[in-house]
């Protein structure tokens, strides 16, 4: 693999910039012609990508395919929302003048990481070239052959000379060119808090604008109301994916003492069963850590929580065919004292911390420096509101254990980053990719709190539907404060999308008694769980009755799920 130096990346961005004007002239059609094929490209060699990324990352097959269709997905949104870059009109103090703002920022420096390092790529690059940007891609040292695999797709696909270029080489004086140079207007990084502050000052020299998703130490919270077996599955699931190497992996999950031990003796009894070995053998859902240096830490963490009183459930050792491969762990009696309690480990190991209740959780899950996400299983709607609302974290998962999708915003809080991977409002896409001031909003629910960026509310398995779909457009100060406060009077109209119009096919509310038009939905809910356009609903007007906060729990049995994001 080449090395490239300082130089080389010098000469790239300057390639970048050349490339700049003749990309950013281009019709926002012929971008999105361009994009689309690039998509139609990765979809058609999926299985090859998929193949080189667990060859040199290790994942599971299985998960290769899936981040290679996000990845996908990425390119795809993008694709679609590139014709619709409207730019903005802002009302002027003067009659005899208009303000626009519709010009490109210029190049876009992105840094990726190891862990997904298909997804990554294409998160970053496709709203950049979108936009109308020109990018210079530095993946990361240990996985530079699926973007290179990215990036002949895209010159395959039409993407001129010099608009998306990649560097392989020594990441430190890369990085600094990326950083430093005039040329280059934003920097977009996925990695470690160490490195992250490394580049902000670095970046600083040129003022320049930043993208940072650092750091994680995601808590994941179990209450005595929750569903057992499903919030032990959103454990397994957010926890050991790709060997719990993700940024937004739970880190440290805590066990309400009505049931923490029936919750450690199922998850310890899953992870037990989990095949390890080779990503491309069949079954195989644990494959190998990225390094030696990884599993060093593992054992690390192990050691030092079993001394302060910690004891190891399952797993907790090297496994028997060498090498990276380490048992999938989990460890029972765990406090807040461990270093696992306190640093990432990015690796397969679950301390379960035992919890009084909620202002105790709360405040341990706060505790860190880190914000990136939560995770926590509750059936108690008030519950929902109240630690949604406490959890200090850019993105929070309630009643799932994955909330990534290209459709919503990506990002953490306190040293876990700046601003947010987003998609774009009203069309447009966001002319500096990545952007925490307000200038792109994602199409779903806003809301106020500032403590966190997205919530995904999961649903009950019968009344399944896509949480991927961005909402109908609903007014948000009205929809905000009615789920909020749970104190408003609604009605509520449940619909689907037809392929011709919008069907409706149950009305919601009543100006007797708003349960009786709820439980009516309930009963409608079983004729959409095969529908892929899934369920949707939609605030009319208020009206008397009773209060939302009295006939909701009574006439569904699980919160309905829905989507929102903060600017």
């Amino acid at each position: 693999m080449p090395q490239l130096s300082a130089d080389d990346c010098t000469r790239a961005v300057e390639a970048a910039e050349r490339a700049f004007p003749t990309w950013a002239k281009l019709t926002a059609k012929q971008r999105s012609d361009v994009l689309r094929k690039w998509y139609e490209l990765i979809v058609a060699n999926r299985e090859d990508l998929a193949l080189i990324l667990t060859s040199e990352q290790g994942k599971p097959l299985s998960e290769a395919l899936g981040e290679v269709d996000i990845g996908g997905a990425y390119v795809e949104f993008f694709a679609e929302e590139a014709r619709r870059i409207y730019g903005e009109t802002i009302p002027s103090l003067r009659p005899d003048a208009r303000l626009l703002a519709i010009k490109q920022i210029g190049v876009c420096g992105a840094i990726t990481p190891w862990n997904f390092p298909n997804s990554m790529i294409t998160r970053k690059v496709s709203p950049a070239l979108a936009a109308g940007c020109t990018v210079v891609l530095k993946p990361a040292s240990e996985t530079p052959l699926s973007a290179l695999g990215l990036v002949a797709l895209g010159e395959k696909a039409g993407v001129p000379k010099g608009v998306f270029n990649v560097i392989t080489g020594d990441s430190q004086p890369i990085g600094k060119v990326l950083c430093e140079h005039p040329a280059v207007r934003f920097v977009g990084f996925t990695g470690s808090t160490e490195v992250g502050k490394i580049l902000y000052r670095q970046a600083s020299v040129g003022v320049k604008k930043l993208g940072l998703e650092l750091g994680g130490d995601a808590p994941f919270v179990v209450f005595d109301d929750a569903d057992i077996d499903a919030a032990v599955q959103g454990a397994m699931v957010s926890k050991y994916r790709n060997m719990g190497q993700t940024c937004v992996c739970a880190n440290r999950i805590y066990a309400q003492a009505g049931i923490y031990d029936e919750f450690m003796q199922r998850l310890s009894k899953k992870v037990a069963a989990m095949k390890i070995g080779d990503g491309t053998e069949q079954g195989v859902v644990q494959g190998p850590l990225i390094n030696m240096e990884a599993v060093d830490k593992i054992e690390r963490h192990i050691a030092d929580a079993v001394k302060r009183g910690a004891k190891v459930a399952t797993g907790g050792k090297r496994h028997a065919r060498g090498r990276s491969l380490f048992e999938p762990t989990v460890l029972a009696d765990v406090t807040s004292d461990p270093l696992v309690s306190q640093e990432e480990t990015f690796g397969p190991l679950a301390p379960v911390i035992r919890f009084k209740d909620e202002a105790d959780v709360i405040a341990m899950c706060n505790a860190s420096p880190f914000g990136l996400a939560s995770y926590f299983y509750s059936r108690d709607l008030g519950r929902v509101w109240r630690v949604a609302e406490a959890l200090l974290s850019g993105m929070v998962g309630i009643n799932t254990g994955l909330i990534t999708t290209e459709v919503a915003p990506f990002g953490g809080v306190k040293e876990s980053g700046l601003g947010r991977g987003l998609p774009p409002r009203h069309g447009r896409i966001c002319r500096d990719q990545i952007r925490d001031d307000g200038g792109a909003l994602t199409p779903c629910l806003s809301v106020g709190s500032p403590s966190f960026a997205m919530i995904m509310v999961g649903l009950h398995p019968t009344y399944q539907c896509s949480c991927r779909l961005p909402i109908d457009p609903i007014i948000p100060k009205a929809f905000t404060n009615m789920l909020t406060t749970l104190t408003s009077h609604c009605a509520l109209l449940a619909w689907i999308r037809d392929p011709v119009s919008l069907v409706q096919i149950a009305h919601c509310g009543n100006e007797a008694d708003p349960l009786v038009g709820l439980t009516n939905l309930k009963k409608c809910l079983p004729k959409l769980r095969d529908r892929p356009d899934g369920l949707h609903l939609k605030l009319l007007r208020p009206i008397g009755g009773r209060p939302l906060c009295e006939c909701l729990p009574e006439a569904l049995s699980e919160p309905i799920g829905f989507v929102w994001a903060q600017e």
